[in-house]
């Protein structure tokens, strides 16, 4: 009787060890498989990694060092909200070299270490892109090399020093097209919302990021602080006037899109450009490419040729969409300086033409194979029986959008676009909203 016992105690302990053995052992599986996928943007190393029971993996104390630097990232931890009976049923072979249909992974506490300034400087001479988009009012104001603020100019913003979180999330729409989004918070300084869809080369069961391509772009920013700062230290350096500043961050635009382009901004978005500096302001943009583009090539372009090779539509804070048409110039006006610098800013298009038409090929295949979707999400015909619960929203302008939906009435849609902080939230008019389900 008393073997029999032991024997039951002994089963059940194995019962409730062996899984719990099994969770942690993969978790490390599915670290380093997303250790893996990353790994083309540079080198990631992490100290620990522990399990929750909802199945949420997180990295600590992680190290990434994007290829060409020798100065790195420092990030106080990544979490990967996966799940708990992937982690449980899954193989260690498939956690490591397949991505589930669905994921999202936050990034927090993330800041430059000290091995070094290349990362630094890089990051500073591109105005924080992509993580802002607008170039952060640079214009009229930036005394550093290639338009940007000087590293004192930079301390004056962030004597702290600049820290942000990140989390990107994406979802297999169909065989052949994943949603994504990705949400970056600089504290203190702003929040901005990078999503669209990407369309895959194939329908295999294995996703990966190396062969999608991309159409169009959505974009959101808001501003957290950092405007009101950069316009006190801009308007010092005209005469305490932010009228002044304002205006010359608009008109050295205007000499920029001369310079290159050879055309000028109307009126309306002069005047729309000026007020996007003001504090508290929100942006939205739809950038669509005039080609497709690989995910690749587009987190390296530089925003300025992003945004001059694609068309554009801005709105600010809830306005509608205005189309950005620049206006022809008359070149009967212009400087011999303007003119040996849009001569030099053709000569370089051309080049960069030229680099790109190589994959411009590979890039139609992929399009032609793409068809016969198969979609593998459940749309709501009630959008009420989702308040409370994590969604994917559809907007008829094709933007994707994931969070929770806090709220929900005759007019808009309530969402939390943080699945950590929770406390960002975007309004999106319930007219405007094509589809809304469920996250997996």
């Amino acid at each position: 009787m008393n073997n029999s016992r032991i024997v039951a105690v002994g089963i059940i302990t194995l019962l409730i060890v062996l899984p719990f053995w099994r969770v942690n052992q993969n978790a490390e599986h599915m670290a380093d498989g997303v250790d893996n996928h990353l790994s083309g943007l540079g080198e990631w190393k992490h100290a620990e990694v522990q399990v929750g029971l909802d199945g949420k993996v997180t990295l600590s104390k992680v190290t990434f060092i994007p290829k060409g630097h020798s100065q790195g990232y420092q990030i106080q931890n990544i979490q990967i909200h996966s799940s708990l009976w992937d982690l449980l049923l899954k193989s260690p072979q498939q956690l490591t070299n397949s991505l589930p249909d669905g994921l999202t992974i936050s990034f927090n506490g993330i800041g430059l270490n000290d091995n070094g300034q290349d990362l630094k400087q890089t990051i500073q001479q591109n105005n924080f892109w992509p993580v802002a988009a607008n170039g952060l009012g640079i214009l009229g104001c930036g005394q550093g090399d290639e338009v940007s603020f000087t590293d004192q100019q930079w301390r004056t913003l962030f004597p702290d020093g600049l820290y942000f979180n990140a989390e990107f999330t994406y979802r297999l729409v169909d065989n052949f097209h994943i949603d994504f989004n990705l949400n970056i918070d600089v504290e203190d300084g702003w929040f901005t919302t990078w999503s669209g869809t990407l369309a895959r080369s194939s329908d295999l069961f294995d996703i990966t990021f190396d062969d999608v391509i991309m159409e169009t772009l959505y974009y959101y920013q808001a501003d957290m602080g950092f405007n009101q700062r950069r316009n006190d230290m801009c308007a010092r350096v005209h005469q305490d006037s932010f009228a002044a500043y304002r205006l010359a961050s608009a008109n050295q635009l205007q000499h920029y899109l001369k310079a290159q382009v050879a055309k000028d901004l109307p009126e309306d978005l002069h005047n729309m450009y000026q007020r996007s500096l003001a504090a508290d302001t929100e942006i939205n943009a739809i950038v669509k490419f005039a080609k497709p583009r690989y995910i690749s090539e587009v987190a390296v372009q530089k925003p300025g040729d992003l945004l001059l090779s694609s068309s554009l539509e801005v709105a600010l804070g809830e306005n509608d969409y205005t189309a950005v048409e620049l206006t022809a110039i008359d070149h009967l006006d212009l400087s011999m300086d303007l003119l040996k610098n849009q001569l030099e800013a053709q000569n370089k298009r051309k080049q960069d033409e030229a680099e790109k038409n190589k994959q411009e090929e590979l890039i139609k295949t992929v399009k032609t194979q793409i068809g016969g979707p198969q979609r593998t999400e459940t749309q709501l015909s009630d959008w009420s029986e989702a308040v409370g619960k994590q969604v994917n929203i559809k907007t008829k302008r094709g933007r994707p959008v994931f969070g929770k939906l806090i709220a929900i009435d005759s007019k808009v849609l309530t969402i939390s676009t943080r699945y950590m902080q929770g406390n960002a939230t975007l309004s999106i008019p319930r007219d405007e909203v094509l589809s809304v389900s469920l996250s997996r």
